[in-house]
């Protein structure tokens, strides 16, 4: 029993720990260079991890230790003595190259915070440590400031992993990491969660050396088109040695696969490529399968967790049919029905390399076809192994037949053996080559009729576009027209309507002329010494003559105190019809005297003159307007004349038309009422 297998045992009894069987196995030195608390025989708490850490130091030849999944909830199993006491181990050990703490609840409590912290004393002046594996954990800025300030100076380290750590934000760090690329020159993988700008300034330090890195993880952040763009670069730069790439949960969707499809075509480096997590459906299936048909490096491609259906499983396993490198195509929990099931069972009957479809089990599947895939890939497991047992044997067989011959015959048949090897391996190369080449004559000659579709498409397009074109022209010459059509519309319209406002013009014009001509009319009646109420309806010259003769006619009356009437013996009222005009007055029962004596008259007189009817002072001022038949024909008020009234003269009494000739001071109040019912009760019969 070794020393450390001793101090083990005594730690576990006086902690009253469980010993782990595995770990004691590994401090014999019966371990193959790892040990990994994942592959523990026993329940580890607290002490248990307490005992396994403080004798690390005892495990010799151990190159690898792994101490994940140390948590219980969201609690680290780990404390800072047993990191410190972990680190002290790793870095006294010349043989450990890897250290992986990933998943363990790890804070910047326990592990950045304070002075000589595990892990800063894990980055500087390491000597040995090579790898560190920090996936997993709830690290956060104080981590995030160490590693940066500490890993441009490291000499040693190859490979560091922090991805998947929520609290890892890189804040305003783009212009650290260009540093880090450019001084460090050693680290050739790297693996993180990187929010823009930080992610754009990794690929771009991976793009200053393409020829150094080998491993890119840029896992549970999204990536931008850009950085899209800047990974097909470097896929495709001829310098490129990049052989693993993780973007799991980098949310890539199908416009983004469908890039890195078109950059593997042409790759010939990378080997393993994780797409878990992006969103793949039907169009980024094809493409994945277009690319797995021309590449022959690439040996694991997951795309789990997607959303890939039949039609992409088909195209999928028509590039299994003709691929013979790849081992691992990782389907599981994707919604794949029967058709694509039968299409993988059916490239699995030519395909002798592919080892692994996934978690088959989280397939909706039937079970007499999951198991029909399961059969079909372990004959491919066990054809993998037969030919490995194959070469072990016959390198066995080879190095026992030389141990029997003479040292310097066994030395020129090692050589011979070393020139066989070199000469299958070059057969290896050479057939390698032949498929390449095939597989490029194939993508030359599809290119050449995607060309030639190509052609034809835009053949067809431009035919459209001089089509669009064309209709184009004719709409906007269509539109012309209906413009001009329109306008010329609004123009006679705005014609139209000129028309009516010059028409309203000139009425108007006319209007006014017609009113200058009445004032003046009433101004020169004014001259003449006519009396106020002939000016009120504005008449015309013949009127006026008229008005003159019937104004003599009552200065005549009025001339006379008393006395009989003249009768009218003569006149042209003879002329007209019996019972009407002037002559009508008799037939009243009044006597022929005063009033109508003087109507009479101005009738006669007015008559002889031309004149069509004859008018009378009204008492309400303005005239009244008496036709040749002797009809009531209105008032003449105001501007001219306006018909309220027809009535006939010799209906009313001798008193009433004495009254309607008086003047208005000199009229009675009860005389004008009866006057006036009267002419209203005459009109309404």
């Amino acid at each position: 029993m070794s020393v450390g297998r001793q101090r083990y045992g005594i730690l576990c009894r006086r902690l009253y720990a469980n010993e782990e069987p595995a770990f004691a196995r590994t401090l014999n030195g019966e371990h193959e260079g790892e040990y990994s608390t994942v592959r523990a025989e026993a329940t580890l708490d607290v002490d248990a991890l307490f005992t396994i850490v403080s004798t690390l130091e005892y495990c010799r030849g151990l190159h690898s230790l792994r101490l994940v999944g140390l948590q219980r909830a969201t609690t680290s199993l780990l404390t800072r003595e047993m990191l410190s006491a972990a680190v002290v181990a790793v870095r006294a050990s010349a043989s450990i190259k890897l250290l992986d703490l990933s998943d363990s609840a790890l804070t910047d409590d326990l592990f950045a915070n304070g002075p000589g912290s595990p892990l800063s004393r894990l980055l500087l002046n390491n000597t040995n440590l090579e790898a560190l594996l920090l996936r997993k954990n709830e690290l956060a800025l104080a981590s995030a400031k160490l590693i940066l300030t500490h890993l441009p100076t490291n000499r040693t380290l190859i490979e560091l992993d922090v991805s998947d750590n929520r609290g890892f934000k890189w804040p305003g760090m783009a212009k650290e990491f260009q540093l880090l690329f450019k001084e460090n020159v050693t680290l050739v993988s790297f693996g993180a969660s990187l929010p823009d700008p930080a992610s754009t300034a990794v690929l771009s330090g991976f793009l200053h050396a393409p020829g150094r890195m080998r491993l890119l993880r840029l896992a549970r952040e999204p990536l931008l088109e850009s950085n899209i763009g800047q990974l097909v670069t470097l896929l495709t730069h001829k310098q490129v040695s990049l052989t693993e790439l993780d973007l799991t949960y980098a949310q890539a969707s199908d416009l983004g696969v469908t890039r890195l499809a078109r950059a593997l075509m042409s790759n010939r480096s990378l080997i393993s490529l994780v797409l878990a997590h992006n969103g793949i459906a039907t169009r980024g299936g094809l493409a994945l399968a277009e690319a797995l048909k021309t590449n022959c490096t690439l040996t694991s491609c997951t795309l789990t967790s997607n959303l890939l259906n039949d039609a992409a499983v088909v195209g999928l396993a028509g590039a299994l049919s003709a691929s013979q490198t790849l081992t691992l195509l990782d389907v599981g929990r994707n919604p794949i029905g029967p058709i694509g099931a039968q299409a993988l069972r059916q490239a699995l009957h030519t395909n002798k390399s592919l080892t692994s479809l996934g978690d088959l089990a989280s397939l909706p599947l039937a079970v007499g076809l999951r198991s029909s895939l399961n059969w079909y890939l372990r004959q491919n497991v066990t054809r993998r192994d037969t030919l490995q047992l194959e070469a072990e044997r016959t390198v066995a067989q080879r190095d026992g037949l030389l141990e029997l011959l003479p040292p310097e015959e066994r030395a020129l048949r090692r050589k011979i053996f070393l020139l066989e090897d070199e000469s299958v391996r070059l057969q290896g190369e050479q057939s390698r080559q032949a498929l390449e080449t095939e597989q490029v004559s194939v993508l030359l000659a599809e290119t050449i009729k995607r060309n030639a579709q190509l052609v034809d498409t835009v053949a067809k397009l431009q035919g459209q576009v001089d089509k669009l074109r064309k209709t184009s022209a004719a709409k906007k010459r269509s539109k012309s027209a209906g413009s001009v059509r329109r306008a010329a519309s609004k123009l006679t319209e705005a014609q139209q309507s000129a028309a009516k406002h010059l028409a309203a013009i000139q009425a108007n014009w006319a209007r006014a002329g017609q009113e200058q001509g009445q004032a003046r009319a009433r101004s020169e009646g004014k001259k003449q010494g006519l009396p106020v109420w002939a000016h009120l309806g504005g008449l015309t010259p013949l009127e006026h003559a008229q008005v003159e003769a019937i104004e003599a006619a009552a200065r005549s009356s009025q001339s006379k105190s008393s006395g009989p009437s003249q009768s009218r013996s003569s006149g042209p009222e003879s002329s007209g019809p019996e019972g009407s005009g002037p002559s009508g007055l008799e037939d009243s029962g009044c006597e022929s005297s005063g009033p109508e004596a003087e109507f009479a008259s101005a009738y006669s007189a007015g008559y002889a003159r031309g004149f069509e009817s004859a008018y009378a002072p009204d008492v309400l001022g303005g005239f009244q307007q008496w036709s040749p038949q002797g009809n009531f024909e209105g008032f003449a008020v105001g501007d001219g004349l306006a018909s309220v009234l027809t009535l006939s003269p010799r209906s009313l009494a001798a008193a009433e038309l004495s009254a309607c000739w008086a003047a208005p001071e000199a009229i009675d109040a009860d005389k004008e009422a009866r006057a006036r019912a009267t002419l209203v009760r005459e009109s309404s019969d």
